[in-house]
């Protein structure tokens, strides 16, 4: 069950795609929404929380060795949902509350805990 979402998909390399997997978002896209969570996102708990709000399917968190480093955490999970049919909705939720949280952050937005 653990390697049930990894599909085919890790035909990767450090977390970014090789081929012609055709996704969401381009590869660009993703690399940065990949660098936005793991910098905006400083620990586990609030990157955990962050996958919660956005809908990423529980056994794909689950599937992920929360030991590793943030990005290898969070590659395969951003990477899954790009190539997922059902994977553009918590894309979207994802690119949302980093950006929303990032403004609560530097106090440009009035914020209701979420994250």
């Amino acid at each position: 069950m653990r390697n049930s979402f990894r599909i085919n998909l890790h035909i990767s390399f450090g977390g970014y795609l090789r081929g012609s997997v055709a996704g969401h978002f381009n590869h660009d896209v993703i690399q940065a929404l990949n660098d936005a969570v793991v910098k905006v996102f400083w620990t586990k708990k609030d990157l955990r929380r962050l996958l919660d709000i956005a809908g990423v399917d529980q056994r794909l968190i689950n599937a992920q060795d929360w030991q590793n480093y943030k990005y290898h955490i969070v590659s395969p999970i951003i990477d899954q949902l790009n190539i997922a049919e059902d994977g553009l909705g918590p894309l979207r939720r994802i690119l949302q509350e980093t950006l929303r949280y990032k403004a609560c952050k530097i106090g440009r937005a009035s914020c209701r805990e979420r994250v």
